[in-house]
């Protein structure tokens, strides 16, 4: 039964990546160690690289090696996992980084030649469990779409094997790119379980110890491209806030739960500030609803975490703007303005615990008061 499980579970992963054994690099590498990023921009460079490729692998390839060879890890910086790359440009003029930097480079080439790929943040172990797993994610890789089916890759762990000896390379006589899922798996766990690229996705716990319980095919989610896809789809804010969500559920600690709250929180700002430019033009119907869910994400990120104090601002000023509106609306319809009166109360409590004496913030309070006294 063992064996039959096994056999089953190897062949459906295989449907979905299959080993870079079966191709032959050997002359697209080679134009790629002969390319150069002093005389061209990074999106000439890119077309440049693939112009010899004869498909998607090959292109995904002449990026991945000319990424591999051109960055060099930053130590000085991976420890205390400060990111002084704040950009593409950044990456491309210091031509070092961390983990985030390969992966963020390696998507946006990607992009210019025109694939799907996509930066993967998790968590990572040595193959032998030598060291102890980081509580919160401490690794980025790739996921990269090929002929309608997905691919995992790394290159910063590519990289770190230049001329240095590697366990999971010589135990499994393959390397980081387009890897088997289920040796991947060994050594990366992703946020997203899906991102596993297995028919049954390993349980965290079940990373950690390097053992993986039997399961049943049939209770597990197969439609790993669907699950993919349909992430892929939502925006950016939502992206981090499903993974941000699943890396709590994965490793539930204050640290995860305080990142969970924080995107929670930039999604609400990015609804406050939707609502703002339409409160400007003023539609202010259109703008409702964005306040509305702006304070759903703004009160459920604060019960996870404490805020920034620029947080804090935004969320104040989401109150006074929504107040804004519902006194237009209210004083048309001669309506009782207490619920005007509790936004603007709210946006008060929220700037005056900033303790800033920045113009905005005085600025705004004073409008509130005076806004508050005509009420009455």
């Amino acid at each position: 039964m063992k064996l039959l499980f096994f056999i089953l579970l190897f062949h459906f992963s295989f449907a979905y990546c299959t080993s870079q054994t079966n191709d032959n690099f050997s002359a697209i590498d080679s134009w790629v160690s002969k390319q150069n990023l002093s005389d061209t921009s990074i999106h000439d460079l890119t077309l440049k690289l693939i112009s010899p490729a004869k498909n998607d692998r090959e292109k995904i390839r002449a990026i991945f090696q000319f990424v591999v060879r051109f960055l060099t890890y930053d130590h000085r910086t991976s420890g205390d996992r400060r990111r002084i790359n704040q950009n593409i440009y950044d990456i491309i003029a210091r031509k070092k980084g961390i983990c985030w930097d390969y992966a963020q480079l390696i998507s946006h080439m990607a992009g210019i030649a025109g694939l799907s790929c996509y930066t993967v943040v998790g968590f990572s172990k040595d193959i032998d469990n030598s060291r102890p797993i980081n509580p919160q994610p401490d690794h980025a890789w790739n996921l990269i779409k090929l002929e309608k089916a997905y691919y995992l890759l790394d290159a910063t762990w590519e990289s770190n094997t230049i001329n240095n000896p590697d366990r999971f390379k010589s135990t499994y006589q393959t390397d980081y790119f387009l890897t088997e899922p289920h040796l991947f798996i060994k050594s990366h766990f992703p946020a997203i379980p899906a991102f596993q690229l297995l028919s049954c996705p390993l349980t965290f716990q079940e990373f950690s110890s390097g053992i993986s319980m039997e399961k049943n095919p049939d209770t597990c989610f197969i439609n790993l491209n669907d699950s993919i896809d349909s992430f892929l789809t939502l925006s950016y804010a939502d992206q981090k806030i499903e993974e941000a969500k699943a890396i709590y559920q994965s490793v539930p600690n204050e640290k995860n739960e305080s990142s969970w709250g924080h995107a929670l929180i930039d999604k609400g700002i990015w609804l406050k500030e939707s609502g703002d430019r339409l409160f400007e033009a003023a539609n202010h119907s259109a703008a409702l609803p964005y306040y509305e869910e702006a304070f759903f994400h703004f009160s459920a990120g604060s019960d996870k975490t404490v805020m920034y104090p620029w947080q804090k601002e935004s969320y104040a000023f989401c109150h006074l703007n929504f107040a804004q509106i519902l006194y237009r609306i209210y004083y048309e319809k001669g309506q009782p303005m207490n619920p005007v009166t509790d936004h603007l109360l709210m946006a008060k409590d929220l700037l005056e615990q900033l303790e800033t004496s920045s113009v905005l913030v005085k600025s705004a309070l004073a409008q509130i008061e005076y806004q508050l006294s005509a009420i009455e």
